[in-house]
């Protein structure tokens, strides 16, 4: 939104939605990604849940909360306790001392916080040789070829 607030579009409005993960040390290996059941339209996100990274070390997260700004990159240590509950629903045998905090990140929403539907990004022409890439969050960085093949179109 703000880099087409300098050329004068004013159409678009990015919600700040935080995600922290916490790193999970579990004593047993798991394969997949560990989803929870989400009730559809109740959450601006998909829950917490399992994920490794590339070193393959656990990761747990992202939850979602609407952030103070686009750059409130705090600690968000203090949540160790939702996380842990959201795990234990997943996890019986996890213990509070298996999560240590690790980090977060934003995501540029469309979608404001009293809205029910979900919002997908936009890629747009709004002016002559000007290409509006908003509110690209996840799968974002999965799609940015097929992003960057679409502009390509656009600008042809």
């Amino acid at each position: 939104d703000e880099v087409a607030w300098l050329v004068g579009i004013d159409s678009y409005k990015i919600y700040p939605w935080r995600g922290d993960y916490f790193r999970v040390n579990l004593p047993y290996s798991v394969k997949k990604l560990v989803y929870p059941v989400i009730r559809p339209q109740k959450s601006h996100g998909l829950g917490v849940h399992l994920t490794r990274d590339g070193q393959g070390r656990y990761m747990a997260g992202p939850d979602v909360q609407l952030a103070a700004s686009k750059e409130d990159f705090s600690s968000g240590e203090y949540k160790k306790d939702k996380f842990y509950e959201a795990l234990r629903f997943m996890f019986h045998d996890i213990r509070k001392g298996d999560l240590s905090y690790e980090m977060c990140g934003i995501r540029p929403k469309l979608r404001a916080p009293n809205e029910t539907q979900e919002k997908d990004f936009v890629i747009a022409q709004d002016l002559p040789g000007f290409i509006n890439l908003v509110g690209i969050e996840s799968p974002g960085l999965t799609s940015a070829l097929a992003i960057a093949q679409k502009v390509k179109i656009i600008l042809k």
